[in-house]
């Protein structure tokens, strides 16, 4: 049976990752979801030192005492990576990534990487790509994100952001993002968009559509969410599909009274979570996953474990 991919799951991990920097947030403004900590971006309550998850492998998250990540280790059979994080300021200016894997090839043996990043957009909430904007995040005041052999920049010509992409000081692309105040409105490249931008007034996206297209031929993804003073919750995502074949499906998702995922629902598959087992801080160690790819066959219940440690 197939696993569904959990978007709120891999929402909130990615934004736990790369975007949290700068606490202090825009101009002092410490109530922006998008200056919040890493601790907030991933539903974590308290002080919270490091969380462990067991899937088919083992990660492991440490955090310092101002909720930031300090390091993310992925494990399993055949591989090992590790990412460390670095900040001044309460910003986030390096990450370094190791990867090792088991091989007979010294060349797939061990990677190291590092990217640097650069604040200069005082005032303006910066997408760290032009797609995939919710899962990636905005981030305060970033001007340029600097890898090993290339660069990404983030300048603003009048109240457009051109995210210049370049490899070995030669510039490769330019993506070109509409903004609105301080907040990207929309985006277009010669394969995909991102518009229909809403922002509540502590940042987070109320709506945001994303999608591909090409001659006769659309597929659109529209998410809303729910409104709410902490967490970035979807609340569905309706995908339309125009051209040779018309389609259009909804996504819903459902939480429990402590915002977390209860289910994930379309028309032809669902993803349920039950039986939540909290720690005296409010965050959850234990809960029950099953799956179905009908309205009736349900696949048995799995276990899912997560150990946090605390200051």
């Amino acid at each position: 049976m197939k696993t569904r991919m959990f978007v709120s799951a891999i929402l909130v991990l990615t934004l736990g990752v790369f975007t949290s920097c700068d606490t202090g947030g825009v101009n002092g403004d410490n109530t922006n979801y998008w200056s919040s900590n890493a601790l907030t971006k991933m539903q974590l309550r308290g002080a919270v030192h490091t969380l462990t998850v067991e899937t088919e492998g083992q990660t492991v998250y440490t955090f310092n005492t101002d909720g930031n990540l300090t390091s993310k280790v992925m494990s399993g059979a055949t591989y090992s990576n590790s990412y460390s994080y670095m900040y001044e300021n309460g910003k986030l200016i390096s990450e370094t990534s190791m990867s090792t894997y088991s091989s007979s090839s010294p060349q797939r043996a061990t990677t190291t990487s590092t990217t640097t990043y650069e604040y200069e957009n005082t005032g303006k909430y910066i997408p760290r790509g032009p797609f995939h904007l919710y899962e990636m995040g905005l981030v305060p005041s970033l001007s340029a994100a600097i890898y090993e052999t290339s660069r990404q920049d983030y300048d603003f010509h009048g109240s457009d952001l051109w995210i210049v992409s370049s490899s070995n000081g030669i510039p490769t692309d330019t993506a070109i993002v509409k903004y609105a105040g301080n907040y990207p409105l929309s985006t277009q490249t010669t394969w995909s968009y991102c518009n229909n931008m809403t922002y509540a007034s502590n940042g987070m996206f109320l709506t945001y559509d994303e999608g591909f297209y090409g001659a006769n031929y659309d597929d659109k993804r529209a998410y809303t969410y729910i409104p709410d003073d902490t967490y970035l919750l979807i609340n569905k995502m309706v995908n339309t599909t125009t051209g040779t074949s018309n389609s259009v499906s909804t996504t819903n998702y459902t939480y429990n009274d402590k915002k977390d995922i209860t289910e994930e629902s379309s028309d032809a598959w669902a993803t349920q979570w039950a039986d939540y087992v909290y720690d005296s801080t409010g965050n959850w160690t234990s809960r029950k996953t099953r799956y179905s790819t009908g309205e009736t066959t349900w696949s048995s219940y799995t276990t899912e474990t997560r150990l946090i440690t605390y200051y």
